[in-house]
C-alpha cells in the first residue's frame, strides 16, 4: 500500500515558502537602513548656518594745494619790479597751505618768458620765512628766513628750473609761508639785457607722502 509521507520532506511548496520569507525579512531590514541613512543626511543639514558681516563705507582722500590763498592760478602782485638794475632785488610772500583731507609734501619749480638774453640773468631763490624786509644794498626788497634751495638761474622758455628740490611736509589744514626773491644778477648781465621784461612762473606740486 502507498503511503504518503506527511513530513513535508517531499512537498516541494515549504522550501519555496521560506526562501520567500526570508527574502521578505531582508528587503525589510535593508529598507529600514536607506531610512536611517536618509534620516542621517538630513540632521546634519540642520545644523548648517551662515552670517554676513558688511563694512562701513570707504572713501578716498584729496590733496588739494593752495598757493597765494587760491587752488587755481593767480598773480603775485606783490612780485613785480620796474626799471631794475644789476643787483637789484624783489621779493614776495606766497602762504602755502594744505586744503585738502590728506598730508601731502611739495615741491616747486619756475619757468619764464624771457628770452635767452634776459633768462640767465634772472636768479631765484625760496626762503621758509614770515616776513619781506627792505634791503639796504638793493633798491627792492629781500626775503628773510632760512634759503631752503641755492638760489637758481632761469633758462629760456619754456626749460624749468627746479627752486624747491627736497619735498616739503605739509600735515592737514597746516600752511606755511614761502618768500620767493628775484635778483638781477649783476654778475651776469650784458648791456643787451637793457629794455627786456618777462614773467616769472612758479609751478607747486603736491603728492601725498
Amino acid at each position: 500500500m502507498f503511503h504518503r509521507d506527511r513530513s513535508g520532506a517531499g512537498d516541494p511548496a515549504r522550501p519555496r515558502l521560506g526562501s520567500s520569507t526570508t527574502g521578505t525579512r531582508t528587503r525589510a531590514v535593508m529598507s529600514i537602513g536607506i531610512v536611517l541613512g536618509l534620516g542621517a543626511v538630513g540632521t546634519l543639514a540642520a545644523w548648517t548656518d551662515s552670517a554676513t558681516a558688511t563694512s562701513s563705507k570707504f572713501s578716498a582722500g584729496s590733496i588739494l594745494l593752495n598757493v597765494n590763498g587760491k587752488h587755481e592760478a593767480s598773480t603775485m602782485t606783490s612780485l613785480a619790479m620796474v626799471a631794475m638794475k644789476p643787483g637789484d632785488s624783489v621779493a614776495g610772500m606766497l602762504p602755502v597751505e594744505n586744503k585738502g583731507t590728506v598730508a601731502f609734501r611739495y615741491t616747486a619749480t619756475v619757468t619764464t618768458s624771457a628770452d635767452s638774453v634776459l633768462a640767465p640773468n634772472l636768479k631765484v631763490a625760496a626762503y621758509r620765512s614770515a616776513a619781506v624786509a627792505n634791503s639796504v644794498l638793493a633798491a627792492g626788497k629781500i626775503c628773510t628766513g632760512t634759503l631752503i634751495d641755492p638760489a637758481v638761474n632761469l633758462a629760456p622758455s619754456p626749460t624749468s628750473r627746479t627752486m624747491i628740490s627736497t619735498p616739503r611736509p605739509l600735515a592737514v589744514a597746516a600752511s606755511e609761508n614761502i618768500c620767493i626773491q628775484v635778483t638781477l644778477d649783476s654778475s651776469t648781465v650784458k648791456p643787451v639785457a637793457q629794455g627786456k621784461s618777462a614773467t616769472v612762473n612758479f609751478l607747486f606740486t603736491a603728492n601725498n607722502p
